[in-house]
């Protein structure tokens, strides 16, 4: 009796400290199977006292599993909320690999514009150095081209003293050729026609009559 008793007490503080314990239960099963199994033993005498202990025990243990209904009932919904809070957990998690993922690719894409960014900057870059060169090689035709301007208006300012001379000497010409006709045509030339065949055959001679001649004022 003392045995049970200690083994009850035992049993008792160790399913208040620990209530999701099944050990406690299954050692106050195991006392009650005993002790009901001792209850023939006992005598008339005992009747009373063990009947009033019975009672008392039946009621303890009445309490107890009524406490034991309500902790597996409270452990059953506490696992029960453990594997909800652990799927919304697995959840939460599918869902973060998921945005890791999208946030990777995202990642990626930012990359791939930054190589493409960087390489129009470099693009940017060397039409800006085109540009400039392009510039400065404008600018040189642009003086290449005003220094043939210059130059065509110096041409055609030469050209038109040119022009200027050429009229000047084909009026000289044509003055000359007057002259010339006019001499041909008079009658000095035609009387002198004898000397001038004398000077063609004596060269000399018409060097010195040529001479003559050139130093004589004109009129």
């Amino acid at each position: 009796m003392h045995a049970w008793v200690t083994d009850t007490f035992d049993a008792m503080v160790e399913l208040a400290r620990h209530p999701a314990s099944l050990d406690p239960c299954a050692t106050l099963d195991r006392i009650r199977v005993h002790f009901d199994a001792a209850t023939h033993l006992f005598g008339r005498v005992y009747r009373h006292d063990v009947d009033g202990d019975s009672y008392r025990l039946r009621a303890g243990r009445h309490r107890t599993a009524n406490k034991l209904r309500g902790l597996r009932a409270a452990l059953t919904s506490e696992r029960q909320t453990r594997h909800e809070l652990g799927l919304t957990l697995q959840s939460w998690m599918d869902e973060a690999r998921k945005l890791g993922a999208a946030l990777e690719s995202q990642n990626d894409a930012v990359r791939h514009w930054s190589e493409e960014a960087r390489r129009l900057n470099v693009m940017l870059q060397e039409a800006h150095e085109a540009g400039a060169r392009a510039s400065g090689e404008l600018a040189r035709l642009r003086g290449a081209l005003e220094h043939a301007r210059r130059a065509r208006q110096q041409a055609d300012a030469d050209l038109d003293a040119a022009r200027l001379d050429l009229d000047s000497v084909r009026r000289d010409m044509v003055h000359a050729q007057a002259r010339l006709d006019a001499m041909e045509v008079s009658t000095i030339w035609r009387m002198t026609r004898p000397l001038r065949w004398i000077l063609a055959r004596l060269p000399r001679l018409r060097q010195l009559g040529r001479r003559m001649f050139t130093q004589q004022p004109r009129s």
